[in-house]
């Protein structure tokens, strides 16, 4: 079933799937990411997010082209395929829609505990946009090109 939703059946529906939806998803989890940021800080104070993935301004193109692959093309797909493919679905079929969303959205968070507490919350937030699209769509198209925009976007503020 998962890979059922990896089709993209006609060139109007990938077009929706891969440009339209994921732009839309993209826009609206900044604004729901950045609205967290302002409530964390409030209450948190600065969040302390481990930003080390290996490389620095003295990396080498090679260095660089290697994370960007596996950070925003690689982690997107696979992430997505587990999350919001294999444990929604499987979760969806027990419980129903809205606690697929929560419990893969809660795993998401949790895979990402590493990064820090801000990070969890702020994956927690992504995976319920991705998880809610993807029982929208019934597609993991939107939900893996949303996924990549947002980890290149990540990466490029971070390192830039």
């Amino acid at each position: 079933r998962t890979f059922d939703m990896l089709k993209f059946r006609n060139i109007k529906r990938a077009l929706v799937l891969l440009a339209a939806i994921p732009i839309a998803i993209s826009i609206i989890d900044y604004i729901i990411v950045f609205v967290y940021g302002i409530l964390y800080f409030g209450l948190f104070g600065e969040p302390s997010i481990d930003t080390d993935l290996g490389v620095n301004a003295g990396s080498g193109f090679f260095e660089i082209l290697i994370l960007f692959l596996v950070v925003a093309v690689l982690a997107p797909i696979t992430e997505e395929l587990m999350f919001r493919g294999y444990i929604l679905d499987s979760v969806q079929r027990m419980h129903g829609d809205k606690v697929a969303i929560i419990i893969s959205s809660i795993l998401f968070g949790i895979v990402h505990i590493f990064g820090g507490l801000y990070l969890v919350g702020a994956t927690f937030l992504g995976g319920l946009i991705y998880g809610t699209i993807r029982v929208k769509t019934d597609s993991l198209l939107p939900c893996i090109a949303s996924h990549m925009i947002w980890n290149a976007f990540a990466l490029i503020v971070t390192y830039l």
